[in-house]
């Protein structure tokens, strides 16, 4: 069993996001006592987190002053369930950022998918890739951890994924109350991209939404600072919250996915983007069969060979 630190609640400070109406006011998060952290705090660049840090809860305040927290604990933060690249591929690394020895329990994303060499630490040259045989695996275990250190590393030039979540979320509102229902953190607080629901079709062509664009001025600075492998000194993180009711759809809609696009050529460095509701907005999401579904189709699949060898 992994040993944790005590929950640690940073508190914000409160820009806007950019609905006008949410900001993003706490992140509390655990540090392993393992690994590199060592005594780093992260609240500073000295104090820069070099290793994993894991979300644990999430709070929010709006302009109206309507209050939301969302816990790790409760299972009211829901996290990717597949990542895809779109286009730019080469402009998006997959990365798992953090200069992890795998000692905290958790191992970074190319180890999750079979990348490196057995012995710590993983050699610089396969701490990131825009090989297409593991990038997209390489980033859907990164945004499928709650680790605040590990994502992708935009390269300049825009860039398009997709996620899909393992759950979907209906808007508690018809409108925009002040309650998001997303949360994206960015490394470097210096990009700006652009959000669209992904509300149907299929993996392959996908329903999007409306896009919600938003700027560096629109997102909230944490407080919280990590230092990445590649990048050399420490960054800040910057956090967006958005209510699901800008992105344009109708009353009742469900969101099961985000496609995200980096647009002002520095290259968006994503490290955490997550659903935020209580388990009774939650919907399953027809992009990811329920276990339910997997057995019935196993068990259909077997009749069938059955038949086939008694014929």
């Amino acid at each position: 069993m992994k040993s944790l630190r005590p929950l640690t609640l940073l508190m914000l400070c409160g820009l806007s996001s950019a609905s006008g109406a949410i900001s993003v006011t706490g992140i509390g998060f655990t540090v392993p006592s393992t690994g590199n952290n060592g005594t780093r705090t992260g609240t500073s660049s000295s104090q820069a987190f070099i290793d994993d840090f894991f979300l644990t809860s999430v709070d929010t305040v709006s302009d109206a002053g309507v209050s939301t927290s969302y816990s790790v604990a409760d299972g009211d933060i829901v996290l990717a369930f597949e990542a895809i690249v779109r286009s730019g591929a080469n402009s998006v690394n997959a990365e798992f950022g953090d200069q992890d020895t795998d000692e905290d329990g958790h191992p970074n994303p190319f180890a999750e998918v079979g990348v490196g060499y057995p012995n710590p630490p993983i050699p610089s040259s396969v701490t990131e890739s825009t090989d297409p045989a593991i990038q997209n695996a390489a980033i859907t275990a990164a945004f499928s951890s709650y680790s605040l250190n590990e994502g992708v590393d935009g390269e300049g030039p825009a860039y398009t994924y997709d996620v899909f979540f393992r759950r979907g979320v209906i808007d508690n509102d018809a409108g925009s109350d002040g309650v998001p229902e997303f949360m994206f953190l960015e490394r470097g607080f210096n990009s700006s991209y652009e959000l669209r629901a992904i509300i149907g079709g299929t993996k392959d062509a996908p329903i999007y939404s409306s896009v919600i664009s938003v700027s560096t001025s629109d997102q909230t600075g944490t407080g919280l600072y990590v230092n990445s492998n590649e990048i050399g000194s420490a960054q800040q993180l910057a956090a967006y919250a958005v209510d699901a009711s800008d992105f344009g759809i109708a009353a009742g809609q469900a969101i099961y996915g985000l496609s995200v696009t980096s647009t002002n050529g520095t290259g968006a460095d994503m490290t955490f983007q997550g659903i935020l509701a209580p388990e009774d907005r939650q919907v399953s999401s027809p992009f990811i069969p329920e276990p339910s579904s997997f057995g019935l189709l196993l068990l259909a699949a077997g009749s069938a060979l059955l038949r086939r060898q008694r014929s």
